[in-house]
């Protein structure tokens, strides 16, 4: 009889130990703070695209082009978004920006030339850089067509970590692709500003020994111009150890700008095989490939 009572009283341990335990882990469920619609399908150009107030109630598009810094050289402690030049008399040299529950104040870049990112936009749209989500994280969801904000880290259990390095106000991740059996290596922006797989300058191209003869020459465009290039075929994107492979790959390659080598752009075309996590925190980027996620996140 005392035996039973003792292996009666071990397991009413055992079970207040185990609600114990997942009482604690429910408390300790990290959860968004934010979540924000996304447009992100090929009528929009394949650019991931927010809704915005403007000092209060103005309502705009943002185009969230994390390869564009809003902040400007010589001003850290300014903010600024890119506009149309036809936006100038409505919003003057400053303006309040709100983006789900997240509002700063932040000046403006107005764009004059004939030909720009607004062309495909539309004049009510904005371009904002990843400075906006600054000391957040972000998990991107292209599939789903949100943003997530969170306050801190959620759970990355089975995600990949790659760390972030800034290049002056740019944030850089190592990159590999295989083509013609040969392997190229990068440090890239993250660039959800970029709707190609990637971009690489023709230095690189040049240095690997790549043969562009049978190369797709056309003309892209960038915020505030077009620029002709040349695209190849890819075999393979390698992101610290995970992998996009398909009969579609094809990354772009730019000439010099101003002189300089064009930097290497990781596009969203490549990022959305994967759930994305960008965290500004600790500038650490993670990823999983979409069919290892959990539908219901």
């Amino acid at each position: 009889m005392k035996i039973n009572q003792i292996s009666l009283l071990v397991l009413f341990l055992f079970a207040c130990c185990t609600l114990k335990s997942q009482k604690e882990t429910a408390t300790i469920q990290i959860l968004p703070s934010d979540e924000i619609p996304m447009q992100y399908d090929k009528g929009n150009h394949y650019m991931p695209t927010l809704d915005a107030t403007v000092n209060d109630s103005l309502h705009l598009k943002v185009f969230f082009d994390t390869g564009q810094s809003s902040r400007w050289p010589g001003a850290s402690d300014s903010l600024w978004f890119i506009a149309s030049d036809s936006l100038r008399e409505i919003l003057g040299d400053s303006a309040s920006v709100q983006i789900g529950k997240y509002s700063t104040e932040m000046r403006i870049d107005f764009v004059r030339k004939p030909v720009s990112i607004f062309n495909l936009t539309g004049k009510n749209t904005i371009v904002v850089g990843w400075e906006f989500f600054d000391h957040k994280i972000i998990d991107f969801s292209f599939d789903k067509q949100r943003l997530r904000v969170y306050e801190s880290l959620p759970d990355v259990t089975g995600y990949s970590k790659i760390k972030i390095t800034l290049s002056s106000t740019m944030l850089c991740i190592p990159l590999k692709v295989i083509l013609q059996g040969k392997t190229m290596e990068d440090t890239v922006y993250f660039d959800t500003g970029n709707n190609s797989y990637a971009s690489f300058s023709t230095e690189l191209i040049e240095k690997y020994g790549i043969d562009t003869e049978n190369a797709y020459r056309g003309q892209a465009m960038t915020n505030v111009s077009y620029y002709s290039g040349y695209s190849l075929s890819v075999d393979t994107i390698k992101i610290g150890d995970l992998c996009v492979a398909n009969p579609e790959l094809r990354v772009a390659v730019r000439p010099k700008t101003n002189a300089r080598a064009a930097p290497g752009l990781l596009g969203v075309k490549t990022m959305e095989n994967f759930s994305v996590i960008l965290d500004l925190i600790n500038y650490d980027l993670y990823l999983k490939k979409l069919d290892q996620s959990n539908s219901d996140n």
